[in-house]
């Protein structure tokens, strides 16, 4: 009886045990969907590869980014993973040097934007003070504070040193002035910040061209989606109601690390301030059919996909847009709307893969 009662409890510790092992490896083979080899073909024959060790814009790429009067470009990344800081970096200055574009819309308070703007136009970068405005931002944005982060910055200083002053970029604070917007949703702020920048007679040569705007993932979305049976109204789909054209390119993180500070009191940090658990493919959040793009990444680091090539499959599905998560508690899931496509609400993939997290301002700014 004892022998058959301590087997019992055992059977029953190594059921408990083995249970989590189970649900993740179901939700890991059932939530990233089901591969489909006509869009792994096509994002294999759409691809602009870009060299991680040195990041640039493929000049394949850059050279079909729309541009002009009245356009808007939003890239639209997963908070604190690399290469997003240098990628941005690169994409401001090569539609600066190529297209003219000049606005560099970021998902900062006015006031850090006007410390920005005075920084990277002085004579002497002061780096104790971009340091600081750095972290101001990343009151808001914590995953900010990052060595990639600063060397951004600095990329753009020395950039706006070698241009003229009719040619210089110029930052435009989204999320407008402190507490003058409490109440508004924070994409309905973004939106009316870039719409009043624009609209303002004394802006005209700083936006003739165009805009550039680096913002959350979803703020880049051209239609607006559904979270807890809410209807959310982005960055993006507000700009297009005004009649403005966006072209939007989001982030997908592959198996990737992402940076998560000690000092976020939303988040519990790992000791390292490194975790894979916000990747797109899981192991908590799957994008829809992720798998698709993870397995025409096989073997790539970082590269573009575009997504409205001819004869796109993405114009027939809603891959990518919305979620599906294993743990609730840690993060809500999100779908697109009924009827709209990946192409309605993006065109441009940046995916990452196997990257390690960057490195904390912290630990590299003393």
């Amino acid at each position: 009886m004892k022998k058959k009662m301590i087997i019992t409890v055992l059977v029953t510790l190594a059921a408990l045990i083995m249970l989590p092992t189970i649900y993740f490896v179901y939700c890991d083979r059932t939530y990233k969907g089901k591969e489909d080899s006509i869009k792994v073909s096509y994002l294999k024959d759409h691809m602009f590869k870009i060299n991680d060790e040195e990041v640039y814009i493929p000049q394949a790429f850059g050279t079909k980014i729309q541009t002009g009067k009245g356009h808007v470009f939003l890239f639209g990344e997963q908070h604190g993973f690399s290469p997003n800081h240098l990628l941005d970096s690169k994409l401001i200055i090569y539609l600066n040097k190529n297209k003219d574009v000049r606005t560099y819309g970021a998902e900062i308070y006015a006031e850090d934007a006007e410390k920005l703007n005075s920084i990277i136009n002085d004579g002497n970068l002061d780096e104790k003070k971009l340091v600081s405005v750095i972290h101001d931002i990343g009151n808001d944005t914590p995953q900010t504070k990052t060595d990639e982060c600063l060397k951004k910055w600095k990329e753009i200083y020395a950039y706006n040193r070698n241009v003229d002053k009719s040619h210089k970029i110029h930052v435009v604070g989204l999320l407008g002035k402190k507490g003058e917007h409490e109440g508004l949703r924070r994409d309905q702020v973004m939106a009316q910040s870039l719409l009043d920048f624009m609209q303002d007679p004394a802006n005209s040569s700083l936006v003739k061209n165009g805009c550039y705007c680096f913002v959350g993932l979803t703020h880049a979305f051209q239609t607006p989606y559904m979270i807890e049976g809410d209807k959310v109204q982005t960055f993006g789909s507000i700009l297009k109601e005004h009649l403005l054209s966006v072209t939007s390119m989001v982030q997908i993180a592959i198996d990737s690390n992402c940076y998560f500070p000690k000092d976020d009191e939303m988040i519990i940090a790992p000791p390292d301030e490194s975790t894979e658990l916000a990747s797109s493919n899981g192991p908590v959040s799957f994008f829809n059919n992720v798998i698709n793009i993870e397995e025409a990444s096989k073997g790539i680091k970082t590269a573009i996909y575009a997504l409205d090539g001819d004869g796109s499959p993405y114009w027939d599905c809603n891959d990518l847009v919305g979620t599906k998560v294993s743990l609730s508690f840690l993060s809500h899931p999100f779908q697109g709307l009924p009827s709209y496509s990946t192409l309605d609400y993006f065109q441009y993939v940046f995916m990452i893969n196997e990257h390690q997290a960057p490195k904390s301002l912290n630990s590299i700014v003393r």
